[in-house]
């Protein structure tokens, strides 16, 4: 799905990689693929596109890491998320 489809408050998540460019962050640039995985099923609430960035709450599962904002590119990672799904391991 592409980004525009989702309104401010959904939960979402990324479903394909980043294509890395220049504005890839190094850290991410030391990985050996030219894609980055981040994010992929992880639990972000959308907040909007402004300024030509994607604005998303990150929600970490690990107990005691408070939720942070991060971003994306807009030109470059409008589509490739989906809604995000609650899942219980036990009933899949």
């Amino acid at each position: 799905m592409n980004i525009q489809e989702f309104k401010k408050g959904d939960f979402i998540t990324r479903v394909e990689p980043i294509e890395k460019d220049s504005f890839t962050p190094m850290s991410w640039s030391m990985t050996q693929t030219n894609k980055d995985y981040t994010f992929i099923g992880e639990k972000l609430e959308f907040k909007g596109v402004i300024n030509g960035l994607i604005h998303c709450i990150f929600y970490n599962s690990n107990e005691g890491i408070e939720p942070r904002h991060v971003t994306f590119v807009a030109c470059r990672d409008m589509d490739g998320w989906e809604m995000y799904q609650e899942f219980d391991i036990d009933n899949i």
